[in-house]
């Protein structure tokens, strides 16, 4: 399955080598992206290289579709959590936790035991679903704070409408909801709505085609969300640490940008802004 913004290999070891020493502390992980292994290994070097500690890093990791049965999402966490901190873990090194772990997508796959299964199909190439409450893998989701796994939990990609009926319900309040957003995206109600409970926002930012990143970096700080940016070179990730304060002229140049347009739009996913 292709993944937006997907880091593989050598890159991920530099990236990190190289974000790390610019001054990033957070990393965007998931199941799916099939790097973490390497995200760990990048990360065991790195911190050694700058004397950092466990407590310098924030680290974000996502439950897949096919984990949400309330069986398999701690099974799927301590599964990261393996493979994230193994180097760790070897030297017997008590860091293996995660600052954040989010529901990728709010909908269920059913598991399917083989290899790359991440989206299973039947013979007529349908998805496969899985009937699964959100409700469920939240409960589930609030164990792992309870077993001191994650220190914090969260979701990706819910409506207002999701969110509301999540916090009915929810023991331990979402601690972020992370959505793509970006000038032909705000999504200005999502934030009013998270902004007025208390959950923060943390942004997919793409800057293809818009403007220069650093225009669009400071934009989305500016309207008071988290930023994630992607790169995998080291001009640009120095380049993003460099944001400045826009005038309120620039920011109403795109705040006024009427075309809409959503990048991240799998089949399975059902935004209702389409």
């Amino acid at each position: 399955m292709k993944i937006p913004g997907q880091i593989k290999g050598i890159d991920v070891h530099n990236c990190i080598n190289w974000a790390l020493g610019i001054g990033y502390r957070h990393l965007d992980c998931a199941a799916v992206y099939e790097n973490e292994e390497a995200i760990g290994f990048a990360l065991f070097d790195a911190m050694k290289t700058y004397n950092l500690s466990r407590e310098d890093i924030f680290v974000t990791s996502k439950l897949w579709n096919t984990e949400h049965s309330a069986n398999r999402v701690i099974p799927a966490c301590q599964k990261t959590l393996r493979v994230v901190f193994f180097h760790f873990v070897k030297q017997d090194l008590k860091l293996d936790y995660l600052d954040l772990y989010l529901i990728h997508w709010p909908v269920a796959f059913q598991k399917v035991e083989k290899s790359a299964a991440w989206t299973p199909r039947d013979d007529d190439d349908n998805i496969i679903y899985e009937d699964v409450s959100i409700k469920e893998t939240w409960e589930a989701m609030e164990q792992l704070v309870d077993m001191g796994l994650v220190k914090n939990i969260g979701v990706s990609n819910f409506t207002i409408a999701m969110l509301e009926d999540l916090l009915k319900y929810a023991k331990v309040k979402p601690y972020t909801n992370q959505i793509e957003s970006h000038p032909y995206l705000p999504q200005w109600d999502i934030l009013d709505f998270c902004n007025s409970r208390g959950i923060l926002i943390l942004k997919v930012a793409d800057a293809e085609g818009i403007s220069p990143s650093q225009v669009l970096l400071s934009w989305a700080i500016q309207r008071g969300t988290i930023v994630i940016p992607k790169t995998i070179h080291k001009g640009r990730l120095e380049e993003n640490m460099n944001v400045k304060k826009l005038s309120e002229s620039s920011m109403n140049i795109i705040n006024s940008i009427k075309i809409r347009h959503r990048f991240i739009n799998p089949e399975w996913a059902k935004f209702g802004d389409e």
